[in-house]
């Protein structure tokens, strides 16, 4: 089974972000993991707020997924920061 990584929020109503991603991962008999880039406050009918996961919890999670399975294939949702963002462009260089 290829193993495949999200990086993304986290909804808790499951309608986008990691979660969604995962149920579409397993959909197709992928193996899914996850590093979320922050937790929202939301329903299906709203978001009331956003958290952004610290830039280096963000790298420290992306490091200690990288050591397990090798990746098929990366899908990329809400970065939240221009910190998370360049963490993600940095770790996406060796994949050029």
């Amino acid at each position: 089974m290829q193993t495949v990584l999200t990086i993304a929020g986290f909804d808790p109503s499951s309608g986008a972000g990691v979660t969604a991603d995962l149920m579409v991962f397993a959909a197709h008999s992928l193996f899914g993991s996850a590093c979320i880039t922050a937790l929202t406050v939301q329903s299906a009918l709203a978001v009331r707020s956003t958290h952004p996961t610290p830039a280096a919890v963000l790298r420290a999670t992306l490091d200690c997924l990288d050591q397990d399975l090798p990746l098929a294939g990366i899908k990329i949702g809400m970065l939240a920061t221009k910190d998370n963002t360049l963490v993600i462009c940095d770790y996406l260089e060796k994949y050029q």
